[in-house]
């Protein structure tokens, strides 16, 4: 078992685009840290968005929007 639960992930994605949307990338950076690339990530992040029923896609943009803090890291992804 990973130490974060599916249940919490849910929670935390319940409000996923809200105005504390950025939890969820919060989230995906702790789950793949920065120093790891966008394979690397993706391969890490892959079983975490299959289980909260989120396109890895969507967390990657996430995860790059929290390292950057630029909303254009989420150009393309459906807010």
């Amino acid at each position: 078992m990973n130490w974060w639960s599916v249940s919490t992930v849910k929670i935390v994605c319940w409000g996923w685009w809200s105005a504390a949307g950025n939890a969820i990338g919060e989230l995906m950076l702790e789950v793949a840290p920065a120093y790891l690339s966008d394979i690397e990530a993706a391969n890490v992040l892959a079983l975490l968005c299959d289980q909260i029923g989120e396109p890895l896609d969507h967390g990657l943009a996430a995860r790059r929007y929290a390292m950057s803090g630029d909303r254009r890291a989420l150009h393309g992804v459906v807010l």
